[in-house]
């Protein structure tokens, strides 16, 4: 855990996830000089991820094979929240045990921007995919949200969701 730096210590609005690796991918958060979390995946076929910072460890495990509900475990395997697709649409809905609730919902068709939205529809940070590469997902922070206490979990699991996403797209092609 010494090797990460403290989310409270990011200085700017932008953070770049970066992948590393083909054969088993561990992804990296940074803001070009110091990382600030981690997204790595154990098991078969890539079903439990796991997230690193300089202060917590989580485990997000999917529920059932047939089930797209994934709970958030800490390190003690005591759940935190659960992630869950609303009915047939593309959001997918972060319900925290401590009543914390948004919505990680796609803002255009034709682009892979993403957004993290509150109940009342204000945006907390919004991601940007390159076309054409997997490699860097670019995460744009409101500088107002910044004091977020759940700023490391929203950027890492909406990383996550966007890798869930871009496997289905794969094996759907």
């Amino acid at each position: 855990m010494n090797q990460f730096r403290s989310f409270t210590q990011v200085r700017t609005n932008q953070l770049w996830m970066q992948r590393h690796g083909f054969w088993k991918p561990w992804y990296d958060f940074t803001e070009g000089q110091f990382s600030y979390g981690k997204l790595s995946y154990d098991g078969t076929m890539m079903r439990t991820a796991i997230i690193e910072t300089a202060d917590e460890h989580w485990k997000i495990i999917r529920k059932s094979i047939w089930s797209d509900a994934q709970v958030i475990n800490n390190i003690q395997n005591q759940p935190i929240g659960e992630i869950s697709r609303e009915g047939l649409k593309s959001n997918f809905r972060l319900v925290l045990n401590d009543g914390f609730e948004v919505t990680f919902k796609r803002t255009s068709i034709w682009k892979g921007n993403y957004h993290w939205a509150d109940v009342t529809g204000q945006v907390l940070a919004e991601t940007t995919q390159h076309a054409f590469s997997s490699r860097y997902v670019r995460f744009n922070i409101d500088q107002l949200q910044m004091t977020v206490l759940h700023l490391p979990v929203l950027l890492i699991t909406g990383a996550h969701l966007i890798n869930r996403i871009n496997q289905r797209a794969a094996a759907a092609s």
